[in-house]
């Protein structure tokens, strides 16, 4: 009777836990709207904030458009919220028709989005949020948009 239990209650646990790709896809839902850009700071160095006065990222499913001083990137995302911690890679084109694959890692508290990134190659992806002169990578702190 124990092992019919025991089957029983690990059968509903099994289907009661999310699959991988149901994480990603509730992470996906969780991204969508428009966030603006908080801080930036590419290699070590703190991007001006008056540069980022007007730069925002909009996520619509698994689509972005990011609009900034440099002007439009348009692409798509890729999340696995199984890793530790999360990874994220995005695809896409810049404003110059530039194409590029971005790998990295990200932090979903609230309304706050943190997502740090190289564009050197997946074996490149950063392991923590921060950058350094030698790591190559960029940390984007984004706000979600009230508006």
């Amino acid at each position: 009777m124990r092992v019919h239990l025991l089957t029983a209650l690990a059968a509903g646990l099994l289907l009661a836990a999310n699959s991988p790709k149901d994480d990603a896809k509730n992470d996906v839902k969780k991204f969508a709207g428009t966030w603006t850009v908080a801080s930036i700071e590419r290699n070590g160095d703190k991007v001006d904030a008056e540069a980022l006065k007007d730069a925002k990222i909009i996520f619509k499913g698994d689509q972005f458009t990011l609009r900034g001083a440099e002007g439009e990137m348009k692409g798509t995302i890729t999340l696995d919220p199984s890793k530790k911690p999360p990874t994220i890679t995005a695809k896409g084109t810049s404003s110059s028709g530039e194409e590029f694959t971005a790998y990295g890692i990200y932090e979903l508290k609230g309304d706050t989005l943190k997502i740090c990134y190289s564009t050197e190659g997946e074996d490149q992806r950063p392991k923590e949020f921060k950058t350094t002169a030698e790591s190559s990578s960029t940390l984007a702190v984004y706000k979600r948009s009230k508006k």
